[in-house]
């Protein structure tokens, strides 16, 4: 039996030969072979990893990502918020009091591997918090609900 990276790495073989066939256009075949690449990488992305020092045991560790208290805390920040979408600076002030910054920034990234938040593409150097705006000292990632 094949573990969930060789399946992906599989996948994504299959998928840049039939891409290096035909480069003008994406075939019905390569738009199958992304939703399978993509299923690949969402299954992997729900294994449990094993440590190469004890691969036996190591297969007993944590189940899949599961929807937390914290998580969930997240994601109806998210969906309460007006535009549904802000940066990981604007969402440890609407969270603060309630989890520390690093807590809200990795429950927002651990959103994102599960598949409920994603990148906008957009980047923000500001973001109003209510009062003002609030100037940020670098381009921050604008995150979505999906």
């Amino acid at each position: 039996m094949s573990s969930p990276r060789d399946k992906v790495l599989q996948r994504a073989g299959e998928l840049i030969h039939s891409w290096r066939i035909c480069r003008e256009c994406i075939p019905e075949d390569i738009e199958d072979g992304i939703v399978l690449l993509k299923q690949a990488v969402d299954d992997m992305a729900l294994t449990a990893k094993r440590r190469a020092s004890d691969p036996e045991t190591s297969g007993q560790g944590p189940s899949p990502m599961k929807m937390t208290q914290g998580r969930e805390q997240i994601l109806r920040v998210f969906r309460n918020h007006p535009r549904g979408q802000m940066c990981d600076a604007e969402l440890c002030h609407l969270v603060r009091g309630i989890m520390t910054q690093s807590g809200a920034r990795s429950r927002r990234s651990e959103l994102v591997r599960m598949g409920y938040l994603r990148d906008t593409t957009h980047r923000v150097r500001s973001y109003f918090d209510g009062s003002q705006h609030v100037q940020l000292p670098r381009a921050q990632t604008l995150w979505m609900i999906v």
